[in-house]
């Protein structure tokens, strides 16, 4: 073949593979890491750059996917806000949409703030013995969009100084209640007993569900 026809060749395939699409690369997760509180970073590729309708998903519930706010975006890491939204949810699945599609769905930990809410102490010394019920109200909580609160988590006795005498939770409300029943203490004071305990109310910070992040179940 001669040498003119062999560049002509060349030159055409060129201009072939030239028109040709290149095939974006689909975005894929391939790891969630924890940062500081309630944040996360999403590593991968294919991510791509920013754009306008590019998000993060997160599932927080069979029926909660949401996107949540991106804190800085490059085609292998992406930096998120995961706050807390009161799901009780421990675990979580991330999922990327970019330009070119959605990516796999990656599990990664909640981080959650608890915190003491209050201390409150009591105190029972009879003679001749006792029993009886102590009861300790929460106040109630409402949920703004995008506005953070605390809300109850847990509850534990502390028995302080104590003699032939007990106390323990019997009735607890649920973990991230808004309007919650009270916490009920049952205790006894055996005779020539006291008993000296503390209530202590521990919460979670929690954020309000805001409607337009709400997203429906889309596959990938």
């Amino acid at each position: 073949m001669h040498i003119s026809q062999i560049l002509h060749k060349i030159v055409a395939l060129g201009v072939l593979l030239a028109a040709c699409p290149v095939l974006a690369l689909a975005p894929t997760i391939t790891g969630v890491t924890g940062g500081s509180e309630q944040r996360a970073v999403i590593n991968g590729k294919g991510f791509g750059v920013a754009c306008a309708e590019c998000e993060v998903r997160v599932q927080y519930a069979p029926t909660l996917l949401y996107a949540v706010p991106v804190r800085a975006w490059t085609p292998t890491e992406i930096a998120v806000d995961t706050p807390d939204l009161n799901q009780n949810a421990a675990i979580l699945r991330y999922q990327v949409k970019a330009r070119t599609g959605l990516s796999n769905l990656w599990p990664g930990e909640l981080q959650r703030t608890i915190q003491l809410m209050q201390r409150v102490t009591r105190s029972h010394a009879l003679n001749v013995g006792d029993k009886g019920e102590d009861r300790f109200e929460i106040e109630p909580v409402t949920l703004q969009c995008g506005e953070t609160a605390t809300v109850f988590d847990h509850a534990e006795v502390v028995i302080g100084k104590h003699r032939f005498a007990d106390a323990r939770i019997v009735a607890m409300p649920p973990s991230g209640c808004a309007r919650c029943t009270p916490i009920v203490v049952r205790w006894y004071v055996e005779p020539t007993g006291f008993l000296n305990y503390a209530i202590e109310v521990y919460g979670r910070k929690v954020e309000g569900v805001c409607p337009e992040r709400l997203r429906t179940n889309e596959q990938g």
